[in-house]
């Protein structure tokens, strides 16, 4: 995956815009397919997949913006997207204000490990369309390892990860 790092860092695009094109093609080498033909199961585990790279893909990013050369992948760190969701803590957000907007299922501060959860919202939305949900949850992982919201809109963010990921 180094070269497509390379590649897309060396477009000087936006940064999500870098990161978007790395997954993008990253989604294929990982097995992800589109949601609507995979069980939620399925769903869950490609969020997963897709979402334990996203760490390595902005290190690399960011050591090619400044010039500092690829650190090597260590495997001994056995990190994965489910041990790294198992370090974010997940708060109920329904006292926050953001909860206050009905279109709002999670929230975070950027590079913040608290991931403040809608409930209501959530719940509500998952009912109908898991998929949006587990999107959701990437969105504000990708927050928590410092992505800001570099589109005028955080759908923007949550619409590429399903465009990716499915929906």
């Amino acid at each position: 995956m180094r070269p497509v790092v390379a590649a897309a860092a060396g477009t000087g695009a936006a940064p999500l815009a870098q990161l978007r094109t790395v997954l993008s093609a990253a989604g294929d080498a990982l097995g992800c397919v589109p949601m609507l033909d995979v069980s939620p199961a399925e769903r869950v585990e490609q969020a997963r997949r897709l979402t334990a790279v996203v760490p390595a893909v902005l290190a690399q990013l960011h050591r090619h913006a400044t010039g500092a050369p690829a650190v090597p992948p260590d495997p001994a760190l056995g990190h994965t997207a489910a041990s790294y969701l198992s370090l974010v803590l997940f708060y109920d957000g329904r006292p926050t204000a953001p909860c206050g907007s009905r279109s709002t299922l999670a929230w975070t501060n950027i590079g913040s490990r608290a991931v403040h959860v809608c409930w209501d919202q959530f719940l509500a939305q998952q009912r109908w369309n898991a998929g949006l949900t587990a999107n959701t949850i990437i969105h504000e992982a990708l927050h928590t390892l410092g992505l800001g919201e570099t589109p005028p809109d955080p759908r923007v963010i949550t619409a590429k990860v399903a465009e990716r990921c499915g929906n």
